[in-house]
Order: structure tokens, then C-alpha cells, then sequence
């Protein structure tokens, strides 16, 4: 799979907080239709002793079947800051693009996309370099506020921020 390659990884953070913020005038916003939808990308990332390792698995929708998994590693030149995960990881998750033989609909990343203090988390980032819909599925939150959804199929609250 291609992507466009817009910037250099191996920048400062204080370059990186300028680039998000210039990353964010090429942000679409779009709903995707799930009718359209026939196959989502999970991506995750671990680092230990300074080496990162990245996974892509697609699966079919709304089957969820495996239909491609691909991994990569790679040294780890970025520190771990909040809010700027996508410099750390992407470098890694972009060799398992590379790799990929199909092109997934959408992608799931474990990280945050919109929600995320200038609105460029790693989903909202590599969806702008893979030219493709995104979404962060992130662990903890960096920013808003939110009720807790009620516990049935298909509840959800809103995530307010400024």
C-alpha cells in the first residue's frame, strides 16, 4: 500500500507540536458509510528496550475474518511524550503499510485521533499520510469530558472539548 510521505520522523518535539499543528489544515472530516465497508485495519504498536514492533491485522466487515496480518520492527528514535505518539510509532506502523498487499476501508489505531489536545492524534495523523478514514481507540483520554455510555448495544455519549 502507498502513502504519502509529507514530513521527516526524526524531528524535535517542539518541531513535532509546530507540524501537528500545520497537519491540521489537511484534516477531512467525513462519515463513512458502513454499507461501503468491507474491510477494517486494527494497529497497535509495543516498545521494549528501545525497539518498537507494530502489527496490522484487516478483517473483513461486518464478518470480522482475518484477511491479511503483517508485523514490522524497527529501532525507536522518538521519547515517549503525551500528544505526540504518532512520531514515536509511525515510523514502524508505516514498514507494515509498506507490506500490505491489501487496502484496507478503514483503519482502528490504539491511540487517539480527533480527541486529542490539537486534534492530531496518531489516527488523525496517519489518516492524513494513508489518505484513508480513521479512528483512535485510545486507552486513556488527553482531553474533554464525557458522560460513561449506558451499557446496552449501541449507547453512546458525546465527547465535549472547548
Amino acid at each position: 500500500m502507498k502513502y504519502k510521505d509529507l514530513h521527516d520522523w526524526e524531528i524535535s518535539p517542539k518541531e513535532a507540536i509546530r507540524l501537528q499543528f500545520e497537519l491540521f489544515k489537511r484534516i477531512k472530516s467525513a462519515k463513512c458509510p458502513l454499507g461501503r465497508l468491507h474491510s477494517v485495519a486494527g494497529v497497535d504498536v509495543s516498545v521494549k528496550d528501545n525497539v518498537s514492533q507494530a502489527a496490522i491485522v484487516i478483517l473483513s466487515y461486518p464478518r470480522l475474518e482475518i484477511i491479511e496480518s503483517i508485523t514490522a520492527s524497527g529501532k525507536t528514535s522518538f521519547p515517549y511524550i503525551p500528544g505526540l505518539l504518532s512520531f514515536r510509532e509511525a515510523p514502524v506502523i508505516l514498514k507494515c503499510v509498506k507490506k500490505l498487499k491489501k487496502e484496507p476501508d478503514l483503519f482502528i489505531f490504539d491511540g487517539q485521533g480527533m480527541a486529542h489536545p490539537r486534534k492530531m492524534g496518531i489516527a488523525t495523523h496517519m489518516g492524513i499520510i494513508l489518505d484513508k478514514p480513521s479512528i483512535g481507540s485510545a486507552k486513556s483520554r488527553l482531553c474533554g469530558k464525557f458522560s460513561a455510555p449506558g451499557e446496552k448495544k449501541g449507547d453512546y455519549s458525546l465527547m465535549k472539548d472547548k
